[in-house]
């Protein structure tokens, strides 16, 4: 990549070695003036000699990184998932979250092996061996404890929207209902979920309470892979069509459209995975709110102020042809 600059030409180049070994003299090739010359191995390590020589890494101080796709520091896979901490654009955020997990599945051991804080206590238990009781205790423990800390969380979203709806101009009516579900590992048994008692509801299902929503709910295993967006009670919703063409006419759009029980989802672009998280979450429950609080409130909030409103003409509409 050649870059311009005020002060001249700058070449950013990157030497991509997953697979293959390095020829002779290869790396030598890249040399010039003003100049970052990007190496990508597998799991870290240095250019073979051949290819580049300690000699000529003295000369190139300074225009030389190592970036291996995991297990390095920093690595592609902690890049990549930096990248996606920070993205904004839901489809760039799904491809990076994909080549992350693509680093860690093809080249890593795992995702803990390259987590700075797990090596440091890997180091230490091997030069002090008499710790690893206590080692083994929290590492026991620790699944109650993350348990115990999400559903906790939760609650603190559930009551933080709650609190908000009821000071917006959209969530005035006496009626709105705020629910959550902590169902610990067991994939979409994870939810929060805004409702009203005068929407029309369904005694036929529990999910939503029968009604349509405004919904949060975790894809897993675990509290993970989080996604918002409206859902209906069934996805055979006799009134589907007039839900979504509500929903169009007040210009709510999720990357994802409708699928399933889904009139309109998308999966959330920062803090979609709560297992790193725990600490964090920790935090925030007992300060009373924090970032990730704010990104999963003011997102759900978001929604809401578009999906309220458009429901709310759906279901008077039936209302008032029924007589009711």
């Amino acid at each position: 990549m050649d870059i311009p600059t005020s002060e001249g030409r700058f070449c950013l180049a990157f030497e991509n070695k997953p697979y293959a070994h390095d020829l002779d003299d290869q790396l030598k090739a890249y040399y010039g003036t003003r100049f970052l010359l990007v190496y990508l191995p597998p799991v870290h390590r240095e250019p073979d000699e051949a290819s580049l020589p300690k000699v000529d890494r003295e000369r190139w101080r300074g225009h030389f990184r190592v970036m291996p796709y995991t297990g390095g520091d920093p690595s592609l896979d902690d890049w990549l998932a930096t990248c996606r901490n920070v993205c904004d654009a839901d489809p760039v955020s799904w491809f990076l979250r994909h080549a992350e997990s693509f680093c860690k599945q093809q080249f890593g051991e795992s995702t803990m092996t390259t987590n700075p804080d797990t090596r440091f206590i890997r180091e230490y238990l091997s030069e002090n061996p008499s710790h690893m009781r206590a080692a083994l205790a929290v590492h026991d423990a620790w699944r109650l404890v993350k348990a115990d800390v999400c559903e906790r969380f939760l609650e603190h979203l559930r009551r933080t929207v709650e609190d908000r709806l009821a000071e917006e101009p959209f969530g005035g009516e006496a009626d709105i209902l705020v629910r959550c579900r902590y169902g610990g590992e067991k994939k979409y048994s994870n939810a929060l979920w805004i409702t009203r008692g005068a929407w029309g509801r369904d005694e036929d299902t529990s999910i939503n309470d029968g009604r349509i929503a405004i919904k949060l709910e975790s894809g897993g295993p675990g509290p993970n892979r989080w996604y918002w967006g409206v859902g209906s009670p069934k996805p055979e919703e006799e009134r589907r069509a007039e839900f979504i063409a509500s929903l169009r006419r007040h210009e709510l759009s999720l990357a994802h459209g409708e699928e399933n029980w889904w009139l309109s989802w998308e999966y959330l672009p920062r803090h979609a995975d709560w297992d790193p998280l725990v600490p964090e979450l920790h935090g925030e429950c007992e300060a009373g709110g924090g970032p990730i609080t704010d990104c999963y409130v003011n997102g759900l909030l978001k929604i809401a102020a578009l999906a309220i409103p458009a429901i709310n003409e759906v279901e008077m509409a039936e209302r008032a042809g029924t007589g009711d």
